[in-house]
């Protein structure tokens, strides 16, 4: 199946044939075929490929064929089931040659190595010393060889030496590329995670740079390094999801009025691909990592230093966007350095003061510069500015904001006695101190906390105590039905009778909502003047139980209308009641979320402005909310309630198959970080037996009476969180 000319043309035919099949790959007359399954599922593949061939009177030549193979040598590489690498016959021949000594021969090296370049990293920083010995010299000029080339001839062979293994990319998963850009080269390596967790690489770039873009800024650099990646491996990544790890700061930020036009087409290049920017100041977020990565200075340099010029050491730390700046706790040093106490520190930031300073410290410090000579680490001190210390002492920034949210979150009664925030703004005035160093704070927060008066008849939003997580259910379609009424209703709009005229009058609506947890499959009906157990009784019937398959639980509320006859229902047909706790919406969350969309769906619809038909007021309106919810795409299934249900998308012939372990597991992941962030809100408590608590009033209590009732005293503490009160008695 040779050709000797036209090979562009050649490729286009073979292209054309060979476009329905995605498991072929073609290049000229080199056909290699890849299949996913079963080895019957290849061999139809083959099948397909031979009539193909057969049918455009083309033959193979069958010595120099090979089938059925787990590796397999194709363009100079070896393509396994894990992924690809170079082919070991080619890489030894690289290793064998000689030291070249015409520029023709360096050329040929050069031109072996740069064949693989996606599969070595750091290849073209390397070969720069090689490259440059061959420019503007005819063949057969002899080179002047030097110790550096030499040093680059054996670094490069040392490299290709091992043995590297490109994984394939998974476009069901995120793409992960960390850049690098120098002085003289860019640089990028393309990554995923495996099944593992672990970090594999897909392909790696590197380019010299030429003598115009070595006189780039290092922002221009950086961003020509995603530039260049992001061109050479178009073909697999624009369309998917992509982060991209840089150490430079700057290009998090939004381009401003001034950039050069380069740098507007570049990122405007950058914005088609959607790429994430994360900016990583180290491979780890740990303080010693971030102490290797700090300047050094000897210890009689920083003695030297002005306050302002300490400063100006950590501007690199403070163009990255932190503005904490000091810590008063004890900075992790060597073990034969010494420590310093909280109050040596709180002495030295109290030393370095001035009138109009302002400062803010955490828990965790931030900023550090070590010293060679003795190995003291010293934390200094970045100022903010006097227009947001008047912000922050007015209350209206978020610093300020989240150190009373800090303080509020270890004392519940610190928003609520004025003396205490007198004195807390005082020290806000000039500096943080946490609270270990503060006696008279911890005086004022004990006389709120003993304050009865306060925790009785003053409204707080604090909760306390640990939620502990849920299970979620299991994922079983058709196997639990969630019920409820939702309405009335109530607004003034234009309705055509059945004579014909048009007429305003006030309609109401009372709808039952029925939801399959597992699909999301949703439907609703309208209950018309008749509220009542046996009503509501037929709707279940009629609507659901007539339609879709029997569940095997039905889970409702506390409401009259789910007793009389709608229990007895359930039991003839052998369905499992399951009544939800009173005052416990979430119990039945997935309705009473879908309410809410409802809701939100009926009020955007400007019904006031439209017009309704006597004969059947809510039927359109109640359908086409219903089948949007059926069609929106659900983020934690991961698809739409419709596909769930028929196994096809709901507007186009496209099948669907679920797989309701990995939404399972989905959940449960959902489930802990919803838990993580509800926890995170609440007041860390361990109820005793003997203790005394306040109960909430309902939200329709009397102003002047007071939120909470109570104290009564705890009983018993359960496992779950709850506690058994003993009501009657109070103080």
């Amino acid at each position: 199946m040779g050709v000797c000319i036209a090979p562009d043309v050649f490729q286009e035919k073979m292209n054309n044939l060979f476009n329905e099949l995605e498991s072929v790959h073609c290049y000229i007359d080199d056909l290699l075929v890849i299949t996913h399954g079963s080895y019957e599922k290849h061999l139809e593949e083959l099948e397909k490929v031979f009539v193909l061939l057969e049918n455009a009177g083309l033959k193979c030549k069958f010595g120099k064929c090979l089938f059925c193979q787990d590796e397999i040598e194709y363009l100079g590489y070896i393509i396994t089931r894990d992924g690809i690498k170079p082919n070991t016959k080619k890489v030894q021949a690289i290793l064998d040659i000689q030291r070249p000594t015409t520029t023709s021969e360096v050329r040929h090296f050069v031109g072996m190595v740069q064949y693989y370049r996606d599969v070595w990293p750091h290849r073209s920083h390397i070969l720069t010393p090689l490259t440059e010995l061959t420019a503007g010299k005819g063949k057969k000029t002899k080179v002047n060889w030097t110790e550096e080339h030499e040093t680059a001839f054996n670094e490069i062979k040392k490299i290709i030496a091992e043995e590297t293994l490109l994984a394939y990319p998974d476009f069901s998963k995120r793409f992960i590329i960390h850049l690098d850009a120098s002085d003289y080269q860019l640089g990028a390596a393309i990554m995923q995670e495996d099944d593992q967790g672990l970090l594999r690489p897909l392909a790696f770039y590197t380019r010299k740079l030429n003598s115009a873009q070595k006189n780039y800024t290092t922002t221009e650099k950086e961003l020509l390094s995603i530039v260049e990646t992001l061109n050479e491996f178009r073909n697999i990544l624009l369309g998917y999801e992509i982060d991209v790890y840089t150490d430079h700061k700057n290009l998090t930020f939004a381009t401003d009025e001034n950039s050069s036009q380069r740098r507007k087409r570049w990122e405007s290049l950058v914005q088609e691909f959607g790429i994430n920017i994360i900016y990583i100041p180290g491979e780890k977020n740990t303080v010693a990592d971030a102490l290797s990565r700090l300047p050094r200075a000897n210890r009689k340099d920083y003695e030297d230093m002005s306050k302002v010029e300490r400063l100006q050491v950590l501007s690199p730390i403070m163009q990255q966007g932190r503005r904490v700046v000091y810590a008063l706790t004890e900075v992790p040093m060597d073990s034969e350095a010494p420590r310093k106490t909280h109050e040596d520190y709180y002495h030295e930031l109290c030393a370095l003061m001035q009138v109009n300073d302002f400062y803010v410290t955490t828990q965790s410090a931030d900023c550090f510069v070590s010293v060679d000579s003795d190995e003291i680490v010293f934390p200094l001190v970045p100022q903010i500015v006097e227009e947001e210390q008047k912000k922050l002492l007015q209350g209206s920034s978020k610093e300020s904001l989240a150190l009373k949210t800090a303080l509020a979150k270890k004392d519940p009664n610190y928003e609520y006695k004025e003396v205490e925030k007198r004195q807390l703004l005082h020290f806000h005035g000039k500096i943080y101190v946490p609270s270990s160093l503060c006696e008279s704070t911890h005086l004022s927060r004990r006389l709120c906390k003993k304050c009865k008066t306060c925790q009785k008849f003053k409204k707080r939003n604090n909760q306390y105590g640990h939620v502990p997580p849920k299970e979620p259910e299991d994922l079983l379609p058709w196997d639990t039905l969630c019920v409820d009424l939702v309405g009335p209703y109530s607004l003034k709009a234009k309705v055509r009778q059945l004579d014909g005229k048009v007429i305003e009058q006030e309609i109401k609506l009372l709808a039952m909502t029925f939801v399959d947890p597992a699909t999301g499959w949703f439907k609703w009906a309208q209950v018309i003047d008749d509220k009542s157990s046996a009503a509501i009784s037929q709707l279940l019937d009629s609507v659901w139980l007539a339609r879709y398959p029997r569940p095997r639980q039905v889970l409702y509320d506390n409401g009259s209308e789910f007793k009389k006859n709608f229990q007895p229902l359930l039991k003839d047909m052998a369905i499992k009641p399951k009544c939800t706790t009173i005052k416990n919406p979430q119990a039945n969350s997935i309705l009473e979320r879908i309410h809410q969309v409802t809701g939100n769906m009926l009020t955007s619809s400007d019904l006031m402005n439209q017009e309704f038909d006597i004969r059947d007021l809510w039927i359109p309106t109640l359908t086409s909310i219903a089948y949007a919810i059926r069609c929106s795409f659900h983020s934690t299934l991961q698809a739409t309630p419709g596909q769930l249900v028929f196994g096809r998308d709901m507007l186009l012939d496209i099948s669907y198959e679920h797989d309701y372990q990995a939404t399972w597991q989905r959940k449960q992941r959902q489930i802990i970080n919803d838990n993580i962030r509800e926890n995170s809100k609440r007041i860390d408590h361990d109820y005793k037996v003997g203790d005394r608590a306040y109960i909430i009033k309902d939200s329709n209590y009397r102003k002047l009476t007071g939120p909470h009732e109570g104290p009564y005293n705890i009983i018993q503490v359960h496992t779950n969180g709850t506690v058994t009160i003993q009501k009657g008695i109070t103080e």
